[in-house]
């Protein structure tokens, strides 16, 4: 496998890479630490030095939560039988079939949306006591046609320097819900290891964890990484990260999470109203990320020290059942979305990853956390870390899939489909 194809290209990937350090590849199934090395790797897992873990395993962690949230959430399940039931479609060459390919492009791009939806109006660095002032704004995608599709609504905030000047613009997508996650658990694994460093090492270590996230809060182009968890600090009045990100996160699995038939419960918040029937729209689209909204605005600010009762206190308030409610009905359609799935060549890889995903679910539920992960490492099946000498390196007790070249002729076979893909979307004028 060459450096070459490793590299995150592909323009209709899902998970954002506005960083190179590290990446998970959603269509391989595996973990790319760019700048690590397999000794740095090795070395921080044995020594357990806090000072090589804080270097490596934050990168590490966030990568896992977008493994996690690929094959261990009702969104992941539906990525993963459409990228299937397309390349399945494809080797098949059965033209009654294709239509798994337009419909796993289509939703890969809604859940993304073009970069032509984001925009970067001042890209000044943030000074220590610069704040950005939101808006909230809802606009409409454009079609085939290129006309405005009243039944295909955007919802943006827009970002403010104090001085009045236009910082961003990012959409509220479902790629917008992954990063606040992988945020979290970035900036969870960085403030475990820091604990353990010494007196002197410790404050240190804890102020530059801070400034580094200020700082990336306040960066227009890192908007999309931020704009979820903005959205919780400034309906709660929120001053530390520590506190935004783990709200976000439980909000942000929990709307990953959300079942066809739970939807239309939603209750559209008074501050909505101007919008008139494009909150309708959005319900109807099951837009993931509008739901984040619609429950980010009924959440209080009570409990705020309990991510996991503060989210169930705000999903019933927006009309939704329980938490505990929420979980079942989660974990019953992982089983239900897989039954869709096309039999063909690679069925089998799609089967280990579709049973190590239900256990992964089984093991930290509905909102994950660092800690329930950790805790679940030995008996979870995870994915191979590919590191910076392009060898293969295991964390946690089992791998997802333990034969390399096995993995390696699935990406080579994927690799040369997905251009195959592009052909055909371009074949079929979209």
């Amino acid at each position: 496998m060459s450096k070459a194809d490793l590299s995150p290209n592909n323009p209709w990937k899902v998970f954002p890479a506005t960083k190179t350090l590290a990446y998970y590849h959603p269509s391989a199934q595996f973990i790319e630490l760019s700048e690590i090395d397999s000794t740095q790797f090795q070395s921080a897992l044995t020594n357990r030095d806090p000072k090589e873990c804080i270097t490596v395993l934050p990168l590490l962690f966030h990568e896992l939560r977008h493994w996690i949230d690929h094959v261990a959430t009702v969104w992941g399940r539906e990525q993963l039988v459409r990228m299937f039931n397309a390349i399945h479609a494809h080797l098949a060459n059965d033209p009654e079939k294709f239509h798994h390919i337009v419909d796993y492009r289509r939703w890969q791009d809604r859940d993304h949306f073009a970069e032509y939806y984001s925009t970067i109006e001042n890209d000044r660095t943030a000074g220590p006591e610069d704040n950005w002032i939101y808006q909230h704004s809802c606009g409409m995608r454009f079609d085939l046609r290129g006309r405005l599709d009243a039944t295909s609504p955007i919802f943006f905030t827009g970002y403010f320097w104090s001085t009045g000047d236009k910082a961003c613009r990012v959409p509220f997508s479902v790629a917008a819900l992954l990063e606040s996650s992988a945020m979290h658990f970035e900036l969870a694994a960085q403030n475990i290891f820091a604990a353990q460093l010494n007196d002197g090492e410790r404050q240190v270590e804890f102020t530059q964890i801070q400034s580094k996230w200020r700082q990336s809060l306040y960066t227009p182009t890192l908007g999309k990484y931020s704009t979820a968890v903005h959205l919780i600090a400034n309906r709660l009045d929120l001053i530390a990260a520590n506190h935004a990100y783990p709200l976000a996160s439980a909000l942000a699995s929990v709307c990953l999470n959300l079942t066809d038939g739970t939807f239309d419960s939603l209750v559209i918040p008074d501050e909505f109203a101007p919008w008139g029937d494009r909150n309708t729209a959005a319900i109807k689209r099951r837009d993931r990320g509008y739901a984040y909204l619609v429950i980010a605005f009924h959440a209080t600010s009570e409990h705020i020290d309990n991510p996991r009762q503060w989210v169930d206190e705000a999903v019933q308030t927006a009309g939704l059942p329980s938490l505990e409610e929420l979980e079942k009905t989660a974990r019953n359609a992982l089983d239900e979305v897989s039954s869709a799935a096309t039999e063909g060549p690679f069925s089998d890889r799609l089967n280990t990853i579709v049973a190590a995903g239900n256990e992964t679910f089984d093991a930290v539920g509905i909102t994950p956390t660092v800690a329930t992960t950790l805790g679940a490492l030995g008996n979870l099946k995870l994915p191979p870390i590919i590191c910076s000498d392009l060898q293969w390196n295991q964390f946690g007790k089992h791998w997802l899939i333990n034969d390399p070249e096995e993995a390696e002729a699935w990406w080579n076979q994927w690799y040369m489909t997905e251009s195959q893909f592009t052909e055909f979307i371009q074949a079929c004028g979209i």
